[in-house]
């Protein structure tokens, strides 16, 4: 399966499901640096989805799924769309013990 909650993997999900762990998030920049994932507001590159794990530490993932599961963490507020919107109203409503 290539795509997952709307974001495409394409041929990158057969690429990390081969290549063997653990390894770090510079050795799978290096190595699929330009594969690009597709989501329903935009396509970004591997790398520009990975990249902001290596200003910090050089992460280590163990398998596959951990690969995909983060980046699938780094797209989601864009997937998602409004960050902190809800469509509940800002109406405030009385406990039962306040109203008595």
């Amino acid at each position: 399966m290539s795509a997952y909650r709307g974001i495409d993997f394409s041929d990158l999900n057969k690429e990390l499901y081969q290549h063997g762990y653990p390894v770090a998030t510079d050795d799978l920049i290096d190595e699929y640096s330009n594969y690009e994932i597709e989501h329903p507001n935009d396509t970004e590159i591997f790398r520009g989805v990975l990249n902001p794990l290596t200003e910090q530490e050089n992460y280590v993932f163990d398998s596959a799924n951990a690969v995909r599961q983060m980046v699938l963490n780094r797209v989601d507020s864009k997937v998602a769309g409004h960050q902190r919107y809800s469509n509940r109203g800002t109406e405030h409503v009385q406990d039962e013990e306040e109203s008595l």
